[in-house]
C-alpha cells in the first residue's frame, strides 16, 4: 500500500505536476494506473488502504493516458503514425478535430477534456515518456526524435492551467536544454527522500505482506523463514534513490522468485536495454566509482551521452555513499545487488 506516500502529491500540498524516474520494471506504469483510478473516482477500489481513511475529496475527472512505449519506431515518420493513432484513440468521444501535427492534436483534446471536465479541468498521465527516444539513442535519428519530443511534450506547459494533477514516468531523466527545456513547471521527485520508497518493496513491506511465500520458499530451499529473508536481500534489494534513504528491493525480481521458489537473475532476462550495451561496448567504464559528482546522476544530453549517468538512471548502479565539502555533493556508486552484479 503505496497510497500514504502519494497522498502528498495528489492533495495540492506539493503542487500539481510531478516527474518520477525509476529503473524498468519497478512498477511505474502500475503507479500510473492507480493514479487513473483514484482521479476517475473508483474509490472501492481503494477499500482499505490508506487513502481511504485520509482527507482526499474523490473528484472525478477526465484522465488523458498517454502510453508513450506503444510509440516506439524507428523513424520519426513512423513514429508521428502512431501518436496520431494513439490520440485518435484517445479523442474518442470528444468533440475534437484531429490534426496529423501531434502537438495540435494534442493542444486540442486537452482543451475538450477541460470543457468536458464538470471541474474544468482534466488528469494528464504519460507512462514512458522517454522511450520513443531510447530507443534511438546512438543513432542519426536521435536528434529528430529529441526535437519533435520536446515539441510535443511543451503542450504540457501551455496547458497548464487546465490540469489538476500531472504525472510523467520515464527510465532517463533528459537534461533542461533537451526535452525538458519546456516542461520547467514539472516537480521532479525522483531523488527525493520523502518518495524514495514510492517504488520497490521496503524491508518491512517485505515481511508484512509476503511472509507466508517466504516460509513456502524456505522449506523447498531447506532454510529458515529468516535466512530465506536475508537471501532475498542478498539478491534482490540494495536500490537507493537517496542518500538517506532505506534500501528498496526489485519487486517484479521477488515477485518471480517467489512464485517460481528459486533464485535466478530474472530483472535482467525481462530484457537488458540494448542502448545501454551498445554504449558500453563504445566505451568501457572502470566500476571502482568514488566522488561522483551530483550533477552527472541527476539527467543528461541524448547527444552526449555519459555511462555512468545512463547505468545509474536505469538501475545497475545505485547510490551506496555520500559526501559534502561546502557546496560540492558527491556520491559513491556500485551494483545494487547480487542479481545486478551476475547479469
Amino acid at each position: 500500500d503505496k497510497t500514504g506516500i502519494f497522498y502528498s502529491l495528489i492533495n495540492n500540498t506539493l503542487g500539481k505536476q510531478f516527474f518520477l524516474a525509476r529503473p524498468r520494471r519497478f512498477g511505474k506504469s502500475l503507479l500510473v494506473s492507480t493514479f487513473k483510478s483514484l482521479f476517475e473516482g473508483k474509490r472501492h477500489l481503494f477499500k482499505g488502504l490508506a487513502i481511504d481513511s485520509l482527507d482526499y475529496d474523490w473528484k472525478e475527472y477526465p484522465v488523458l493516458h498517454l502510453d508513450m512505449g506503444s510509440t516506439q519506431a524507428p523513424s520519426v515518420d513512423e513514429f508521428r503514425e502512431k501518436i496520431f493513432d494513439m490520440l485518435l484513440n484517445q479523442s474518442e468521444g470528444l468533440d475534437v478535430e484531429p490534426s496529423k501535427i501531434p502537438s495540435i492534436f494534442l493542444s486540442r483534446i486537452c482543451d475538450a477534456l477541460a470543457k468536458k471536465s464538470p471541474h474544468g479541468q482534466f488528469v494528464m498521465l504519460v507512462d514512458e515518456y522517454d522511450k520513443p527516444l531510447l530507443g534511438v539513442l546512438n543513432t542519426p535519428e536521435v536528434i529528430k526524435f529529441r526535437d519533435e519530443l520536446k515539441a510535443f511534450y511543451s503542450v504540457i506547459k501551455t496547458k497548464e492551467a487546465l490540469q489538476r494533477f500531472t504525472f510523467i514516468t520515464g527510465i532517463s531523466k533528459f537534461s533542461k536544454v533537451s526535452i525538458f527545456s519546456d516542461l520547467n513547471n514539472l516537480t521532479d521527485i525522483s531523488a527525493d527522500e520523502e518518495f524514495s520508497e514510492i517504488l520497490g518493496y521496503t524491508h518491512e513491506e517485505l515481511r508484512k505482506y509476503f511472509i507466508e511465500h517466504i516460509e513456502v520458499l524456505g522449506k523447498k530451499l531447506n532454510l529458515s523463514a529468516e535466512k530465506t529473508f536475508d537471501e532475498i536481500l542478498k539478491w534482490y534489494d540494495g536500490y537507493r534513490f537517496h542518500h538517506s534513504a532505506e534500501p528498496v528491493i526489485n519487486p517484479v525480481s521477488t515477485g518471480l522468485c517467489l512464485n517460481k521458489k528459486e533464485f535466478k537473475t530474472y530483472w535482467s532476462s525481462t530484457a537488458v536495454p540494448t542502448f545501454l550495451v551498445d554504449l558500453l561496448k563504445q566505451r568501457p567504464i572502470n566500476l571502482q566509482l568514488i566522488g561522483i559528482d551530483e550533477s552527472i546522476l541527476d539527467a543528461y544530453e541524448p547527444t552526449a551521452i555519459n555511462p555512468i549517468t545512463l547505468l545509474y538512471q536505469t538501475g545497475y548502479l545505485t547510490i551506496t555513499g555520500f559526501r559534502q565539502r561546502g557546496t560540492q555533493r558527491s556520491y559513491s556508486l556500485d551494483f545494487p545487488n547480487m542479481e545486478v552484479r551476475n547479469s
